[in-house]
């Protein structure tokens, strides 16, 4: 069984039968690797997934950047963690 919060803050349980992208299967091997992960490793991992990092982006959304939101190596886009990974050109 897989727990998650779903729309509205109601927890929503998917379970082997549910279709929603296989994620049940997925599940378990996220589990096995994530238990074996340190504590920094798997805050990394948290921040990645969340976008909850101190990047320009979030911290101008959070009220605490004052200066631009773009980003501080291609200035191309809004610096979020999906943008450093995935489509920043540096």
């Amino acid at each position: 069984m897989f727990f998650f919060w779903g729309g509205g803050g109601i927890p929503t349980y998917l379970t082997a039968d549910t279709d929603a992208c296989n994620m049940y299967h997925t599940k378990t091997v996220r589990d096995d690797d994530l238990l074996k992960l340190s504590r920094h490793q798997l805050k990394m991992v948290t921040v990645i997934y969340t976008g909850h990092a101190p990047v320009r982006g979030h911290l101008y959304t959070m009220g605490l950047f004052d200066g631009d939101p773009f980003c501080r190596f291609c200035g191309m886009e809004t610096e979020t963690v999906q943008h450093i990974i995935w489509c920043c050109e540096v």
